[in-house]
């Protein structure tokens, strides 16, 4: 009998952990509304206002003005999308974290470079994380142009980012690039 009740307690105790543990925007929200004259209650179940379409919608719009930004080396407004420390991770595992104006300075520091580059960027796939960041998975093409305009060099692959809310916003936190 003794074994049964604690077997029970932590039965209890793992249900109010996967409770406390599922993020609110996770779960369904369920509202209950009273019909007048009669007793009958309704109980309606909608979907929670931070879905994942919501999400990707989101992303897509931030990598669209990322995209821009970047084709028309904008650093400055680059510099707006991402976090005040945003890290920066090559795909053998090494990885820096630098200050918003360190990024903007090597992109500014990028773009003196004779000619300019063009990026494409396409969303696959976005998560959204327990701890409330999106993770956000896609491919880039880039070209790189001389000064007249003509196509030097062509490099694709994937992306990761991590995009997390600072002050209301969503920015990118952490970026991945995977040359192919």
């Amino acid at each position: 009998m003794k074994k049964a009740n604690q077997f029970s307690l932590v039965l209890t105790a793992a249900f109010f952990f996967a409770i406390l543990a599922t993020p609110m925007s996770a779960q369904l929200i369920t509202r209950q509304a009273t019909l007048k004259p009669s007793s009958t209650t309704t109980t309606t179940t909608t979907t929670p206002t931070t879905s994942v379409d919501v999400v990707t919608d989101e992303m897509k719009a931030m990598l669209d003005r990322w995209e821009k930004f970047y084709n028309t080396e904008k650093s400055a407004e680059l510099g707006k999308l991402v976090t005040k420390d945003v890290t920066i991770s090559e795909p053998d595992g090494d990885s820096r974290t630098m200050t918003r104006n360190e990024f903007v300075g090597n992109l500014e520091n990028d773009f003196i470079v004779p000619g300019s580059a063009e990026i494409d960027l396409s969303v696959t796939n976005v998560t959204i994380r327990p701890d409330g960041s999106a993770l956000i998975i896609g491919t880039y093409t880039e070209k790189e142009l001389d000064a007249r305009g003509n196509v030097v060099s062509r490099k694709s692959g994937d992306f990761v980012d991590v995009a997390i809310k600072e002050d209301g916003v969503w920015k990118l936190h952490e970026m991945t690039v995977d040359p192919n």
